[in-house]
């Protein structure tokens, strides 16, 4: 994939460009730094026709990443940790309501008790 000559290569993310629907192909959301205006973009085509693909045709769009777009790691266990520290347990029902609040409506349909409470802290 060809990059536009003005783009400065620096760490940067590669995403679908709109108009690939029309094709009926589909590109992955990929990090990537651009080397000689160029980098590479895995192309999926998950129908059994043939696509022709024209030079210059528009695949992805590019864009750059700052310190701030990128997620930190934490560490699992420290998470369960500090959870685990809460003096004050959460009760179903207020699991409930601040789930509702997140506009997620949660069904117990068919599980458990239990599951019903464990689905509950995940979310």
């Amino acid at each position: 994939m060809s990059i536009p000559p003005y783009y400065t290569p620096k760490l940067s993310v590669i995403e679908p460009a709109a108009s690939l629907h029309v094709k009926k192909i589909g590109t992955g959301k990929s990090y990537c730094e651009p080397n000689q205006n160029r980098t590479v973009c895995k192309v999926l085509n998950p129908t059994n026709e043939s696509v022709f693909l024209r030079r210059r045709a528009v695949l992805a769009t590019i864009q750059s990443l700052t310190a701030d777009d990128m997620c930190s790691v934490t560490d699992a266990e420290s998470q369960v940790i500090s959870e685990s520290t809460n003096e004050e347990p959460i009760t179903l029902k207020e699991r409930l309501e601040a789930i509702a609040k997140k506009e997620i409506h949660l069904e117990r349909n068919e599980m458990t008790e239990e599951q019903f409470e464990q689905l509950s802290k995940l979310i």
